[in-house]
């Protein structure tokens, strides 16, 4: 079977691998590089307990979670590389007592779910990371929680891919149209023929054209995130506070996110943002203060409106999968996506992700 994916970021890629290990002939085509869209803003943070605020989205998220290890051993095998992946939990902290009530009510959410969690007096959490702010009230630390080197991951994925007999084509898909025995993508440069497509392009989905189909309802939301550089590593969790989270890394950086903005197809950076990050920062952990900015990311993340993913066959054109909406969730995602997009475009049924294929169904949203 040969399947052609429109989106070279972290689902695209992740899709592409995954029916390349189940045997499909696949091409890639993106009109950037990989993961130069929303995936390179990205902090890499794997949290359910703190994203999943739906019910829905919160079990597809967890889901996902309990793959990761897999996903990330299975990358790295087939790319030959070790890619930088830590599950050392998440800890939030408050600042205020109504925020330390939050914290108080969402222990209690995670205990009705057995879910492993600590909730942590001021001192406990200054005992865990001693640079935190003294105005600091409370914490709640969910040690299953982690993250990811976004650039570890994506050189994962497309090393692994290119491993598989994944094709890579930089170019700019133009439309979709049926064939006789499948599709046939047309780019700016020529066309290909494929027994299907996904569309896993983010934001742009929406600009591929689909005959005789509604546009693919994703919208842009710029989130903006700052690296910065320490002297020392200054945190050894991945800390959320009031506005803004932390996520450090092993060589000692972090990254301070993520702005929330609906400005449409504008990736432009912005003072006013990068200084909400850096006050939010400092409100947590003093030494951003003294901190280097070592680089300003901005991506354009792809929202439905519900803030569900859209996933699974097209119920308006023949050939076409979608595998896009992911908004703030693509990072972690991802494994689940690439999971179900192999089965729904192999004709596997696995009872087990039913629910799953039916909560994100495009149907729903009329496509």
């Amino acid at each position: 079977m040969s399947v052609v994916v429109i989106g070279g970021g972290v689902i695209g890629y992740s899709v592409a691998h995954a029916l390349a290990v189940r045997g499909a002939d696949v091409h890639v085509i993106d009109m950037r590089g990989p993961g130069c869209g929303a995936t390179q803003a990205s902090a890499g943070m794997l949290a359910p307990y703190i994203e999943g605020h739906d019910e829905t989205l919160l079990q597809l998220g967890v889901s996902s979670l309990a793959l990761y290890d897999d996903f990330i051993g299975a990358l790295d095998a087939d790319a030959g590389q070790t890619t930088e992946y830590c599950r050392s939990g998440t800890l939030q902290v408050s600042r205020s007592l109504s925020h330390a009530e939050d914290l108080s009510r969402a222990g209690n959410r995670l205990s009705a779910r057995d879910v492993a969690h600590k909730l942590l007096t001021r001192e406990e959490a200054w005992n865990l990371e001693p640079l935190l702010a003294r105005e600091v009230l409370r914490g709640l630390l969910v040690p299953t929680h982690g993250y990811v080197h976004v650039g570890d991951l994506m050189s994962a994925l497309t090393g692994a891919s290119h491993r598989r007999g994944v094709v890579s084509r930089l170019d700019r898909v133009t439309g979709v149209e049926p064939a006789t025995n499948g599709v046939r993508v047309f780019t700016e440069g020529s066309s290909l023929a494929a027994s299907a497509v996904v569309v896993a392009a983010g934001s742009w989905s929406g600009q591929v054209v689909l005959p005789d189909s509604p546009s693919i309802p994703v919208r842009p939301i710029r989130g903006q995130s700052i690296e910065m550089e320490f002297a020392t590593a200054p945190l050894s969790h991945v800390v959320w506070g009031e506005g803004c989270y932390l996520v450090p890394r092993r060589d000692g950086s972090v990254i301070v996110g993520a702005t929330v903005e609906d400005v449409g197809f504008n990736e432009s950076s912005t003072p006013d943002g990068v200084e909400f990050l850096l006050s939010r920062a400092r409100e947590i952990l003093p030494s951003v203060a003294s901190a280097r900015v070592r680089d300003v990311r901005v991506g354009l993340r792809p929202a439905t409106a519900d803030e569900l993913p859209l996933i699974g066959w097209s119920s308006t054109m023949r050939g076409v999968c979608l595998a896009t909406g992911h908004y703030r969730n693509g990072i972690l995602l991802a494994p689940l996506t690439a999971k179900l997009v192999a089965e729904i475009v192999l004709g596997v049924e696995d009872p087990e992700t039913r629910w799953m294929r039916e909560a994100v169904a495009p149907s729903r949203l009329g496509l």
